[in-house]
């Protein structure tokens, strides 16, 4: 905030930047309906022996996020969901994927 009020000559309240930040859709850390899409996209890639680089919003999602939070949350295997179903959907609203220097959004 002080940085904002010094730079930007901006005073605005603790409250203020989080109202706009939750307006704006800015959070700190990637929601699992987030998540486990990209690992799910990752595991496929994976097997295909392709690299994939993912962002959620404009931000990059570094691979060592995508590892802690596989290693905190178990999901289930490449192709199934939660009940064993294996036509699920595997793309998400806001989930962008990067394959090689193409760019595929949703």
């Amino acid at each position: 905030m002080e940085f904002m009020r010094e730079r930007y000559g901006l005073d605005a309240t603790a409250k203020q930047y989080k109202d706009r930040f939750k307006l704006w859709g800015l959070n700190k850390n990637i929601r699992a309906d987030e998540m486990e899409p990209i690992i799910k996209i990752q595991q496929k890639r994976g097997l295909e022996n392709k690299q994939t680089a993912f962002r959620v919003g404009k931000r990059p999602v570094n691979s060592e996020k995508i590892k802690r939070y596989m290693k905190t949350h178990p999901i289930p295997a490449f192709g199934a969901n939660k009940t064993g179903n294996m036509n699920e959907n595997i793309d998400s609203a806001g989930i962008n994927f990067v394959i090689s220097t193409l760019i595929l959004e949703k």
